[in-house]
Parts: C-alpha cells; structure tokens; sequence
C-alpha cells in the first residue's frame, strides 16, 4: 500500500512541476512579446508589413492573393494580450492530456510485474 501511495505522489508533484513550468513559460513569453511590442520600431514594422499587404492585395499580378491584417497588433500579440485566459486554458488542457498519456505509458512500462512468461 505504502508503494503504490509513493508512486502516486511522485507522479502528482511531477505532474504540479510541469504545471509550475508551463505557467511560467508561458508568462514570460507574454511579457517578452508585450515588452517587444511597446518598442515604437517593432510597431513601425508591423504598420510596414500592413502597407506592403494592402499594396500585394492591390496588385493583380501579385501570386498569392490573401486579405491583409487589419488589426492594430501582429496576431501573436493580441492573443496574448487580449485572449491570454483562453490561452492559458487551451494549453494547460492539452499539456495535462498529454502528460497524463505519458505518464500512463511509463506507469505501465515500468511496472514491476511478477508474470512469468513461458
């Protein structure tokens, strides 16, 4: 009993170190992107981008034809600046899915089991 209590306490606060990862990982993108952001020269490439993308969808000639961004931000930006909840909870999501697949694979892998094959 005492095992199988180890095992799963191990595997609960290595599952809380991930989300503790995660977390900070994803703050301290947001923070380097807005920090980036507020730079007046990263801004003034950005309305460069738009221009060149409204001057490509006026060109006829032009191989791709593709709506340019209208939004005051690079997408990127406006996720993590406006939508940043949905963001967090997308990933976290996804990432316990995928960590708890994981961590069910190597839970059976590495289970000790007394069968005898023959």
């Amino acid at each position: 009993m005492g095992g199988i209590l180890r095992n799963n306490l191990f595997w609960l606060a290595a599952y809380l170190v991930w989300l503790i990862v995660v977390i900070a990982v994803l703050v301290g993108v947001r923070a380097s992107r807005l920090e980036a952001w507020s730079r007046p020269e990263t801004q003034a490439r950005w309305r460069e981008f738009q221009a060149g993308e409204e001057k490509r969808w006026g060109d006829a000639t032009s191989p791709v034809r593709r709506r340019p961004a209208k939004g005051d931000a690079s997408a990127d930006v406006i996720l993590l600046r406006d939508h940043f909840a949905a963001v967090a909870i997308g990933i976290i999501t996804t990432g316990t899915f995928l960590f708890g697949f994981v961590a069910v694979l190597l839970r059976g892998s590495l289970a000790n089991t007394k069968h005898k094959i023959e």
